[in-house]
This record gives C-alpha cells, structure tokens and sequence, in this order.
C-alpha cells in the first residue's frame, strides 16, 4: 500500500503541475482558475521533492509519466480555450482531488513507515489546498 501512495503521489504531481502550468501560461480567463493554477504548481513542487525524497531514502523507483488516462484528460485541455478550458480543468482536478484526499487520509492512518506518514500528511495538507481553490 505504502509504495501504491508513492507511485499515485508522483503520478498525481506529473499532470496536476503541468495542468496548472498551462493554465498559468495562457488558457485560463478566470482569475480563480489562475489562482487554482499557482496552487496546483507550486504544492506539486513541493509534493514532488517529499515524495522523490522518500523513493530514494526507502529504495522505490517511482513512476517518470503520466498514466495514460491522465495525459488524456492534458490533451482535454489542450483541446480546450477559454471558458471550455476553465470548465475541464476545474471539474477534472476536482474529481481526481476527492479521492486523493480520502486515500491519502487511509495510508496516514494505516502505514507504519514514518517516511509514508510524512508523505500522506504533506500529500493531504496540499490537497485539501487544491480542493479549496478549485
């Protein structure tokens, strides 16, 4: 379980950052898109250094791309301008936010791996962030 919430973790970071990035860079019209823009880049920085920390500290090779399912929902907005834009990129990371949150919370609980614990609490903090600004 403890190395699933590693790889899950680093996944979460390897479209969630570059989703914020494009609509920090130009996609998004709303302000608050903007703003969920920035959290979702500079928590995924920090989420990203915790969790490649870990991987090494505990000898777990984490995953280096998106699932194939998350470059599908980039390519969505890629797809996507202006109002189309904010809409995808606000309902699909607010999906993908409400169960993280709740496996984030059930690892913290289970795992005996005080690195784990440390991940799942940061992992929690930055998606409870997430999910307010979205």
């Amino acid at each position: 379980a403890d190395r699933d919430f590693m790889n899950r973790v680093k996944q979460a970071g390897l479209w969630e950052k570059p989703a914020g990035e494009k609509g920090k860079a130009k996609r998004a019209d709303q302000p608050k898109i903007q703003e969920a823009c920035k959290h979702l880049i500079e928590g995924h920085t920090l989420l990203d250094n915790v969790v490649n920390r870990a991987g090494v500290l505990l000898g777990h090779t984490l995953p280096t791309e998106a699932s194939e399912e998350q470059k599908g929902w980039l390519a969505e907005m890629d797809a996507a301008n202006g109002d189309e834009f904010d809409a995808v990129f606000a309902n699909r990371l607010r999906a993908a936010h409400g169960k993280v949150y709740a496996y984030s919370a059930q690892i913290r609980a289970g795992t005996k791996n005080e690195l784990v614990r440390i991940l799942s609490t940061q992992a929690m903090i930055t998606v409870f962030d997430h999910m307010k600004v979205l």
